[in-house]
């Protein structure tokens, strides 16, 4: 999902998915609240950027990943990415 993001961003020197996933485990997961939150500042900008209405969810991916419900956001962020494909 990272890289996905990241190529919808025009971001491509951004964190990648591997990198992220090292940051998590170096952190004891505390650099995956940051990821969940950015996830949806970059959607949001994406979207924003080629006009297409995706609303800026990086708040709700936090909340729910404070609370332990990450799993949630792997479900709505491949969901925002979609609508870059129509």
């Amino acid at each position: 999902m990272t890289n996905d993001v990241n190529k919808v961003s025009n971001n491509p020197n951004g964190t990648s998915g591997g990198m992220a996933l090292v940051f998590t485990l170096l952190t004891c997961g505390f650099y995956s609240f940051y990821w969940n939150y950015n996830m949806g500042k970059k959607l949001y900008e994406a979207g924003k950027a080629r006009n297409i209405d995706i609303a800026d969810n990086s708040l709700l991916y936090l909340i729910l990943s404070v609370f332990g419900l990450s799993i949630v956001n792997y479900c709505l962020i491949p969901n925002d990415l979609n609508r870059f494909a129509n």
